[in-house]
């Protein structure tokens, strides 16, 4: 786990936290609230990384926006107990994106002399989520959104 001083998108910087999905993994092992909450995000982010993964033949990072505070309340470093702090507290919700993936080849190194954060280059995401009864039919709701 890490934050990011800035990960840059087309004309915009994000504070944020960049953790591998096999971090997510153990989290939701440890952790999960269900579908009911915003944990729904961090199932998304892994699908995302893992279709992304596959297409691109590369790693990537999964990042959340994080409030300015979160580095002077929290210690940069892993713990599941770490992370359900970010994830319950410091998310930054004033923000028109829900999660967001970085290529491990597009993080710049670090820590160089002087610095704290790494910077990096990532593609937002805002998720929506379909509300379906249990025993509807999913394909034909997403199809009917989309016609719309």
């Amino acid at each position: 786990m890490f934050y990011a001083e800035k990960v840059r998108f087309i004309k915009m910087k994000v504070r944020s936290i960049l953790l591998e999905e096999k971090d997510f993994r153990e989290y939701i092992q440890r952790h999960w609230r269900g579908f009911e909450t915003k944990d729904y995000e961090i199932l998304v982010a892994m699908l995302l990384v893992r279709f992304h993964e596959k297409h691109f033949g590369s790693a990537f990072y999964i990042g959340f926006p994080v409030k300015a505070n979160v580095d002077r309340e929290v210690r940069n470093e892993y713990s599941t107990e770490n992370i359900d702090r970010i994830l319950q507290s410091f998310i930054d919700e004033d923000t028109s994106i829900d999660i967001f993936l970085v290529p491990a080849k597009n993080i710049d190194p670090w820590p160089t002399a002087g610095t704290r954060r790494v910077k990096a280059d990532g593609q937002p995401f805002q998720l929506k989520r379909l509300a379906v009864k249990e025993d509807g039919d999913l394909t034909s709701v997403i199809l009917n959104f989309l016609s719309q």
